[in-house]
């Protein structure tokens, strides 16, 4: 990861010294990796002012379980804990043989 940051260090520079135009597609794509790098460090998203959270969004997922004795759920998250709007769609959850104490959940919201 310090090698990561340092190249990412090496290419805003010259953003910051103004030898290169902060408009200028590459300068927005360097920018962004930077951002997506520190979200993963700080583990949350960094959201700037007048700019709106980034939806969250989940799809096409496909579980298949032969057997189910206890629980199984295609996506669940807990809704208190998102940050911003969520999209969660074409979640899929095949199971085959349920025993009568086992649950096949598609999505769970709690």
């Amino acid at each position: 990861m310090a090698d990561t940051l340092q190249e990412l260090k090496d290419l805003v520079e010259p953003i910051k010294d103004g030898e290169v135009d902060p408009e200028a597609i590459a300068a927005r794509q360097v920018v962004a990796r930077l951002r997506e790098l520190l979200e993963v460090i700080v583990a949350s998203p960094i959201t700037f002012a007048g700019e709106s959270q980034p939806t969250v969004d989940v799809a096409d997922i496909d579980v298949v379980v032969q057997r189910v004795t206890g629980q199984v759920r295609g996506v669940h998250a807990d809704l208190a804990k998102l940050q911003g709007p969520a999209s969660i769609r074409m979640i899929r959850v095949h199971g085959g043989d349920v025993d009568s104490s086992g649950e096949v959940t598609g999505v769970d919201l709690t």
